[in-house]
Parts: C-alpha cells; structure tokens; sequence
C-alpha cells in the first residue's frame, strides 16, 4: 500500500467509530509475517511506503506519526532486509502445511529483489525487468539531494548504497492485451511474424501509455494509441510496433538515468520480457547497448531467495549472494546499422508522443 498513512487518515474520517476499534495497521508483507510468526515486522524499504517512516533510520517518523494521529505500536517494527523474523508458530505451520522450523525473514520490494536477483549489487549496473510494468534500477553511493518527477530512489537493501529507479506502468501488460484482444496464438509465434516486419513496423506507431505514465515525467493522462494505421497494415507489424515502442520506453528511461549523472557500464534485462531472445536483441539494438540475460529470469524469486539465505547465516552479505547466485545466460550486442535506423525513429517516436500529451516545448 502507498502512502498508508493519509489513506488511514481518510478512512479515520468516513469511518471513525470501526478505525477507534482498529489496533494494528499493517501492510500485506506485515500481515504475513504477524500471522505466520506472530510478529508484526517489515523492511526499511517496505515501511517507507507508509509515509511516515524516517528515512535512513529503522524507525518512523514522530511528528508524521503524531500528524496522523497513528501510534508506533500499531506499526510493525522494521527491520534490515534479511533479517530473521521468527520460526512459524505451530498453529500457522499446521494451517500453511509448513514446517515448524520454517524460518521467516524480511523481504523487500518487488523490484529492489528483482535487482538483487539479477546481480545488482553495486553501482554502474542497470538491471531493466520487463514483466507487467517496466522498472529500471541502478546503484549509486548517493542520490542527488533532490530527484525531478519521474525519478525515484531511496536506500537500496545493500549498505552503503542507494538506488534510483525509473518505472513505467505499462510493458508486457500491453502485450497481454494485444494477445487477448487481437487473437494472436502464442507471444512466441507472434515474434516469429514480427521477425519478418522490417524496422520501423512500416510505418506503424505505438504508444504504450494505456494506464498514465510515471517516467521520464508524470502524465496521469497519458494513453495509449496505435497510430499511422493503413489498410494494408497487418497484426505482425502491429504487433512490432508494439515490441518497438516499449523498446523506446526503455532506452528513454535509461538516457533519464544517465542524464542525472548515473554511470552506466552493465545492463542486464530480466523479467517475462528476458524470455524472448527477438526482443532481447531488438532492445539492444534501439539502445545501442550490449545486454546480458542472466541464467534466472524471475529474479524477484530469486532475490528473495538470497534474503532467506542471508537470513541463516549462509551468506556474510547479500553482495556475496549475489556474486554467488547471479550468473549471465547469454550477451546480446547491438547491430550497428540496425541501432542507426532506430536512432532516426526513436527521435522520431519522442517528438510524436511529446506532441500528442503536449509536453512542455513540444509543438
């Protein structure tokens, strides 16, 4: 849950009789571990989606908790990421069908464990993950004092980093969609059609903003659009414009990154969207960038798994963990005469879509 606390304050308002009866507020990684362990606990990154955290600490906020008339009891406690929480009580072993020596440790944030699970354990790595949303995240010994709307950061999982993350609502969702509503059989099959559309989808245009956008800049607003459409256009080339589109978003996201003075030497791409070698080289060839696919391309499973381990004592770190688990699969290197023909169309695609949502000097 984002920005906990003002939710509670507005459900305080239009509901204070059952919010007086309410004794613990908890998030869903909270809850877990309280009815499993019987202990109410939670990560840093976790509790700072509370809004009243204090950040750099393992500890809230005072006046954001007075603000919002919340008590610290009635917050889990929070904890570094990894750390042990407790046994599973016997009771919630047996209804889970666990053991009782199940140990339970804090997590963290879906895309800080993909992260990690993809090796990011330092800084000058970009690791992309292309599932349901597309998230961008990169290391860096300090973030700047101050982040421009769109970019995002905090402290990352791995003393003494922070890191920064770029987002976008919409990426394999959109495929999904195209998938259900425009018949196509399989994503796979899908590739090997779009293999045969020469670059630029001849002539088509995606935009794959159909829920807003949050990076490079927030436009709530922002929808998506399939455009230059003429009757001899088929699924295949719709299909690539899509796959080209969100290419683009990818490379933008990452030129904000560096544009803010993040040094980028590693991209290494995982998520749903790693699956697919076609695409793969595509986005190597949009960014003009060699691209690594680990050996694991559900690394938020596998980032988790390093916190578990780390929670018994396996590991010294989780840079260790990472060094141990994180292992690259194959290198994807740009082509350069397909990177030029991109580069004019990528121009080309950051001039359409700032004209249509009227950005600030489009005209």
């Amino acid at each position: 849950m984002i920005a906990a606390a003002p939710k509670i304050m507005w459900l305080r308002e239009r509901d204070p009789a059952r919010m007086a009866r309410a004794r613990r507020f908890l998030l869903l990684p909270d809850y877990f571990s309280y009815i499993l362990t019987g202990r109410a606990a939670t990560d840093p990154i976790t509790a700072s989606s509370t809004a009243v955290y204090a950040d750099g600490s393992l500890d809230y906020c005072r006046a954001a908790l007075d603000a919002a008339e919340i008590q610290k009891e009635q917050l889990a406690e929070i904890l570094p990421a990894g750390t042990p929480i407790g046994r599973v009580c016997a009771e919630s072993a047996a209804s889970w069908m666990l053991s009782p020596e199940t140990l339970m440790v804090t997590g963290s944030n879906d895309q800080i464990l993909a992260a990690l699970g993809a090796g990011n354990c330092h800084p000058h790595m970009l690791t992309v993950m292309t599932g349901t949303c597309l998230a961008l995240v990169t290391l860096t010994e300090k973030l700047p004092d101050s982040l421009p709307p769109g970019l995002f950061g905090g402290h990352f999982s791995i003393l003494p980093y922070d890191y920064a993350l770029t987002y976008s609502k919409t990426a394999g969702v959109v495929l999904d969609w195209f998938k259900r509503e425009l018949g196509a059989a399989s994503l796979r099959e899908m590739d090997e059609l779009a293999a045969e559309v020469p670059i630029g989808s001849r002539g088509v245009v995606m935009l794959p903003y159909f829920d807003g956008m949050f990076s490079p800049v927030p436009n709530p607003a922002a929808r998506g659009a399939l455009m230059n459409l003429q009757l001899h256009h088929t699924r295949a080339d719709l299909y690539r414009a899509t796959l080209e589109a969100l290419g683009y978003t990818f490379r933008e996201n990452m030129e904000v990154l560096q544009n803010h003075g993040f040094v980028i030497t590693t991209i290494r791409a995982m998520g749903g969207g790693a699956k697919s070698n076609y695409w793969m080289q595509m986005k190597s060839d949009i960014a003009g960038r060699t691209i690594e696919k680990p050996q694991v391309t559900e690394t938020a499973v596998l980032g988790a798994a390093m916190l578990a381990v780390l929670g018994r004592d396996a590991f010294r770190s989780l840079a260790e963990g990472c060094e141990a688990f994180a292992k690259v699969e194959r290198v994807f290197e740009p082509n350069a005469q397909n990177h030029a023909r991109y580069d004019e169309l990528y121009k080309s695609y950051l001039a359409l879509y700032r004209f249509v949502y009227r950005f600030p000097g489009s005209s």
